[in-house]
């Protein structure tokens, strides 16, 4: 009987013990993503450098919708816009850990965008979206646009891992969950 009750309480310990370590990690992933979203500096920057950076939200905008019509080379098309549009700002007009925390964005933006262009499946591609906005974010977040951006999260995008987009708009248009749940998803951060 001594015996009964030992593994009786020994289990029911073991499985508050488990559960309590199961909620602390999804707590604690919940934290990383909020202290992701704090973590970034900010840098006062030549309101051109601004300009520029929001042509590439603006022609972000345009990937954002690509992805609602679920068609590869209409995505690829305007990853390619969005690179180009990369392309054209000017660097130069950063300095010093401005520049490098540009430089550590563009390349996780770049990483993205060229992982969207060479992606065989639509999937793969959301999933590089995800990667490229996180950039953008970080980016706009630090430098500032001039107007206002929304960052918007849906939990169940990439087979339910989870995945921001950037908009500007609070309307929910899920770019990750595209016809199927286009307004899947909340705004997490309003970046002015």
């Amino acid at each position: 009987m001594k015996k009964q009750f030992l593994t009786i309480a020994l289990t029911m310990t073991f499985g508050i013990f488990s559960m309590s370590l199961m909620a602390q990690e999804h707590d604690h992933s919940k934290m990383s993503m909020d202290h992701e979203m704090l973590k970034a500096p900010s840098h006062k920057v030549d309101v051109n450098f601004q300009k520029q950076l929001n042509t590439v939200f603006q022609s972000s905008l345009k990937l954002n919708e690509s992805f609602m019509t679920e068609d590869i080379a209409t995505v690829k098309k305007a990853a390619m816009d969005v690179r180009d549009q990369i392309g054209k700002v000017d660097m130069m007009l950063l300095k010093g850990q401005a520049h490098m925390d540009w430089m550590n964005y563009l390349k996780t933006m770049n990483g993205g965008l060229d992982q969207i262009i060479e992606a065989a499946s639509i999937n793969h591609q959301r999933t590089a979206f995800s990667q490229y906005n996180k950039g953008l974010y970080q980016s706009i977040k630090v430098f500032k646009i001039g107007e206002t951006a929304y960052y918007q999260y849906c939990p169940m995008a990439n087979n339910n891992k989870g995945a921001f987009w950037l908009s500007d708009s609070e309307q929910i248009k899920n770019p990750y969950m595209g016809a199927k749940m286009p307004k899947c998803g909340s705004v997490k951060e309003t970046l002015k």
